[in-house]
């Protein structure tokens, strides 16, 4: 449903992520949900991060809620 937002946060990136989703989608975000936890980097992830694969790395899951918790 929101796939688009990805090259929305790539091309405004001085921008809030919730500012992006409100304005693009018209859904005013009233929480976010985080998750933050550590992770050893896959290959894929090492290479894109230029880092060594089992490398430690933080894992940040975000979710944008509006006030039905969609």
């Amino acid at each position: 449903r929101y796939a688009e937002i990805g090259d929305l946060v790539q091309r405004s990136p001085g921008e809030l992520v919730s500012s992006l989703i409100e304005s693009r989608f018209g859904r005013a975000i009233s929480r976010i949900r985080q998750e933050i936890k550590g992770v050893c980097l896959s290959k894929p992830m090492a290479t894109e991060l230029k880092a060594d694969v089992g490398g430690a790395a933080l894992k940040v899951i975000r979710r944008y809620l509006d006030a039905s918790e969609d």
